[in-house]
């Protein structure tokens, strides 16, 4: 059944778009199969967005948004934090926020895996910024001791992040496998909890030596 043209219109073409481009590819994805989605006519798009290549400009800043919003601006507000308190609450957010949306997340990282204008328009616009925070970050971590010295920070980003979402990315899996289901949030704040286990473990006093 077709919508009506209301407000609403728009964001369910959005929301449909990112579930299509995550679960196709930019090329996979046609208009009418995301117009068919929403329940809209494929007309629509064209107004409310001009083409599938402005469609997708928009859904990726929707996600973007949406990731931002979940992470608290990313370190906003976590400046007199400690290090590993830091580490903690950014892995818990992000954690959280990819158990829920794993398909925002599997649709920003397709454009990355070609190279091409879309790909240098999210790395520009977007993914640039936050890496540079967030390389920043992780400088920060190693002068403190947390993080592992003398690795440099593109490696420890593209490990922390892939390392971080891929349970997400295959959760049906997960639980057909082990039983527990990544989008469970208390599965997810334990998977945080280990990533920071794993990639900082200076941020845990050893409790032998605290007994000595």
């Amino acid at each position: 059944m077709i919508k009506s043209t209301t407000a609403s219109t728009r964001e369910s073409i959005l929301k449909e778009s990112v579930r299509i481009f995550a679960e196709l590819g930019f090329e996979g994805a046609t208009t009418r199969k995301i117009a068919d989605g929403a329940g809209v006519n494929v007309g629509l798009i064209k107004y409310y967005f001009g083409s599938k290549e402005l469609l997708w400009q928009e859904a990726v800043d929707r996600a973007f948004a949406e990731m931002h919003a979940a992470l608290g601006d990313t370190l906003t507000g976590l400046e007199d934090l400690p290090g590993e308190r830091q580490m903690r609450v950014l892995a818990r957010r992000f954690a959280l926020f990819v158990s829920q949306n794993p398909e925002t997340v599997r649709f920003m990282q397709d454009a990355g895996t070609h190279d091409g204008a879309r790909m240098r328009w999210l790395v520009d616009k977007h993914l640039r910024p936050v890496f540079d925070l967030l390389r920043a970050s992780i400088v920060a971590r190693q002068k403190e001791g947390l993080f592992p010295a003398g690795i440099d920070p593109l490696h420890l980003f593209y490990v922390l992040v892939g390392s971080m979402s891929l349970v997400f990315h295959q959760a049906p899996e997960c639980l057909y496998l082990t039983g527990a289901d990544p989008r469970d949030p208390a599965v997810a704040e334990a998977h945080a909890e280990a990533m920071v286990r794993l990639f900082a473990p200076a941020a845990y006093p050893d409790p032998r030596k605290a007994r000595r």
